[in-house]
């Protein structure tokens, strides 16, 4: 139940910013490993001059998402090239 709400704000913060360049939260194909469960976020980014100005804003919305004592468990992990 934490993760969902978690994954959901989380979607909403980047939405705010990104729009509708992000897809999910969603359940993977294998959605729990070694007792953790797992939801992904999806963020498209244009490789253009302002990727490192996302890339930074990313960072500082999940930081700000982190600090929030209600989602304290969820441990976000960046892929940059998904497959």
């Amino acid at each position: 139940r934490t993760l969902n709400e978690g994954a959901r704000e989380l979607a909403l913060i980047l939405r705010d910013k990104l729009g509708n360049r992000i897809l999910g939260p969603e359940y993977p194909l294998v959605s729990r490993i070694k007792n953790l469960y797992i939801k992904r976020i999806l963020v498209k980014l244009e490789r253009d001059e302002h990727l490192g100005t996302n890339k930074k804003d990313i960072q500082e919305m999940i930081h700000e998402f982190n600090r929030s004592s209600r989602f304290r468990n969820i441990r976000i992990v960046i892929d940059v090239d998904p497959v």
